[in-house]
């Protein structure tokens, strides 16, 4: 289990590269969407969202439940 759990803890990317992707992300959140691997597209989908995308069949895509960043600079615009 301490194996495990060090091996988790353990970061692919470093602390700037995590740090530049989130102020791109910020800036441009499509643009990495269009230019990044599945990993990263499902971290932006974490960072985007609340909470998991709703669809229905009859409907399509529900209204999405927007991350706290968004809703925070949602009121500056």
């Amino acid at each position: 289990m301490i194996e495990k759990r060090e091996k988790k803890s353990t970061s692919k990317r470093t602390s700037e590269q995590i740090f530049e992707l989130a102020v791109q992300f910020l800036s441009n959140p499509w643009n990495i969407w269009e230019n990044v691997d599945l990993t990263l597209k499902k971290t932006v989908l974490g960072l985007a969202f609340k909470a998991p995308l709703t669809y229905d069949r009859q409907n399509g895509f529900l209204t999405p439940q927007m991350s706290v960043i968004f809703r925070f600079l949602d009121d500056f615009y």
